[in-house]
This record gives structure tokens, sequence and C-alpha cells, in this order.
């Protein structure tokens, strides 16, 4: 007896398996656009490691203000970021590097924890940061939260 194999069933069979799989999460996290625009001051630039203060608007969340740390390596920026909003505040991790067409260091962000208000929420996107000038620069982010 011979079995015939179907490439066209099986890989319709294999797509809306991945379908499943891809919309399951989705449809249970709720997620909602999440847009930030900040500033940063550098109080510390020693070597390869540098930090600063930040603060700024975010939507949803409002007012903000908190800190930064991040070293440089690899021919990018990594670092670690705390939002401190009214009711609680998320610690973001980041990696970014310089895009020479924009003149901005540009790249992900991922949203690690949540207190407060914020508990048990998630996210990414992406992160735009203006080069500093005289230590203080301008930053956006723009992605989505997620429960």
């Amino acid at each position: 007896m011979r079995q015939r194999f179907c490439l066209s069933r099986t890989a319709l069979l294999l797509l809306a398996a991945a379908a499943l799989i891809l919309v399951g999460p989705l449809a249970a996290a709720q997620a909602e656009n999440f847009q930030v625009s900040g500033t940063y001051v550098f109080t510390d630039l020693q070597g390869a490691a540098t930090a600063g203060t930040l603060s700024g608007q975010a939507r949803p969340g409002g007012q903000f203000s908190g800190d930064f740390a991040q070293k440089r390596g690899g021919g990018g920026i990594s670092g670690m970021a705390t939002f401190n909003f009214n009711g609680g505040s998320l610690l973001i991790a980041y990696q970014v590097a310089f895009d020479d067409e924009l003149g901005l260091l540009v790249g992900p962000y991922v949203i690690i924890s949540g207190t407060g208000r914020w508990e048990g929420i998630g996210g990414d996107g992406v992160l735009l940061i203006e080069p500093a000038v005289n230590g203080t620069g301008g930053f956006t982010m723009s992605g989505t939260l997620s429960r």
C-alpha cells in the first residue's frame, strides 16, 4: 500500500497550527499603544559605563522621572532604565546602535517588570535617542503594553 504525501495539505496544516500558536497568546493578552517622550541628563560618564537621570511624559502613564545605567560595547549601547510614575514604576532594558542616516541611536526595548499599577505588565517597541549635547539629550519610545 502506497501513502501519498500532499505538500499543499501539509503546508496548510502547518500554517493553521502556526496561526493558532501566534494568535492564542495575543487574544489572551490585552495590548495597547505605549508612547514616551522625554529628556535625559548624564550624571556619570566614566569610560564605557554611563548613568543619568530622565524625565518625560508617557501615554498611558503621564509624567515620570527616573534613572538609567548603560554600557558601550560591541558597536552599540545596552542599558536599563527605571521610569517612576505616580502609582508605580517600569523597568526597561534596551540596546541601541547609531544610525548614520537618522543621526540617532536606534534599537529595541523591552519592559522587564513593573510595580504598583504596572505590576504584571509587559511590552516592547523601538527606542530613538538623540545624541547628547552638553550632557543632555532627548528620547522617544513607541511600542505596546500588554497584560
